[in-house]
């Protein structure tokens, strides 16, 4: 998923990924260059767009004027939520909106993230194309079609693709929404690692527990083709995959295989921070790192705060966690984490829709793997 940040008329951060998809043999992906903004609106354009919950009424009427192609636009609580799926239905909606409200609420209490007091945006495309149309009509966007949603700051929106009620795309977008609304320079790896923790999760007693999926065989398949990264640097990895890292690891260039394994080992390595009870605790003392009267390089803080807060030095902490990994990769999807207490009548599980034409598409591996 691909997150954009955009800061003005003329610049914007961008944030590309891989996209390696289930039903794909070992090694395969899709790589989804970084999104251009080829198009940019005035920054009082997108200030235009956001609402205060007060006027929630207003909020919808806006946004069926922006997106006349929308089949419904539902409004409730601090969401408006508009479907260019023909399928959907306002019961659909309804239950997409309860589940998101429910996310931000887990988010505030077990993070202390706070969203601004306005109305956000969900928009869902049925397909490839209808992502490609909308991110460029919506944004001024050139969406790849390998786009599965991303999530714009300057007017609180997610734009996601989903036919169905499996929210875990928007609450992965939506998590990056949150985090940046209190958290502007959240270090890669936890930005990632977390909201590719709730796209597939287990909702036990109302707390969000990352789940087994499909990025399991990506770490997998990563070791076996050589493409394994230690976990330095993937702590230390950077915004842009392909550019340089100068320390932790020594990696001159993340290829696209180091890419896709770095992204999928912030997944498990976020999840094994929650199951040690320190993943909050981590969040919290990232967000409220102090300036420090000498110069830290950011990639060294971030290593010494990991170390502090695990209360372990890293070789141990990374021996640990490869151990947890090893046997947390054998866990099929649907299947929860050992150490997870599940709950019949207390538990939900929170999906991941990928489009048909991703699954169906064969991608071949590279040369030699």
């Amino acid at each position: 998923m691909v997150q954009i940040l955009a800061t003005g008329r003329a610049t914007a951060r961008v944030e590309g990924k891989i996209y390696y998809v289930a039903g794909q043999r070992d090694g395969g992906g899709l790589d989804a260059p970084p999104l251009n903004v080829t198009k940019p609106l005035p920054v009082e354009a997108y200030a235009a767009r956001i609402f205060p919950r007060a006027r929630l009424e207003d909020a919808r009427a806006a946004t069926s004027q922006r997106v006349p192609g929308a089949t419904i636009v539902y409004a409730s609580g601090r969401f408006v939520i508009a479907s260019l799926s023909p399928h959907h239905t306002a019961s659909q909606l309804a239950q997409i909106s309860a589940r998101l409200e429910h996310f931000l609420s887990y988010l505030q209490d077990e993070y202390g993230i706070r969203m601004p007091d306005s109305v956000i945006t969900v928009y869902l495309v049925p397909d490839p194309q209808a992502m490609i149309k909308l991110a460029s009509t919506l944004h001024g966007i050139s969406a790849p079609p390998t786009t599965l949603g991303y999530a714009f700051q300057n007017d609180l929106s997610v734009v996601c693709s989903l036919t169905g009620t499996a929210t875990g795309t928007v609450l992965h977008e939506l998590f990056h929404l949150a985090a940046h609304a209190s958290f502007g320079d959240i270090p890669q790896f936890l930005d990632e690692g977390m909201a590719r923790l709730y796209e597939t999760s287990t909702v036990v007693d109302g707390r969000y527990y990352g789940a087994p999926n499909w990025r399991g065989k990506v770490l997998k398949a990563g070791r076996e083709m050589g493409s394994a990264v230690p976990l330095p640097a993937v702590i230390t990895s950077p915004w842009f995959a392909d550019e340089p890292t100068f320390s932790a690891g020594n990696f001159p260039h993340f290829n696209m295989e180091q890419q896709a394994y770095v992204l999928a080992a912030a997944r498990y390595f976020t999840i094994w921070l929650q199951q040690q009870h320190k993943l909050a605790a981590l969040f919290d003392a990232m967000r409220d790192r102090p300036m420090s009267d000498q110069y830290v390089s950011a990639d060294k803080q971030a290593l010494q705060i990991v170390e502090k807060v695990a209360a372990k030095p890293m070789d141990q902490l990374e021996r640990d966690f490869g151990t947890w990994l090893m046997m947390a990769e054998r866990v099929e999807p649907g299947q929860p984490f050992p150490g997870v207490k599940t709950i019949a009548s207390h538990t939900e599980t929170i999906e991941k829709e990928i489009p048909r034409e991703f699954i169906d598409r064969e991608v071949p591996t590279q040369s030699g793997h």
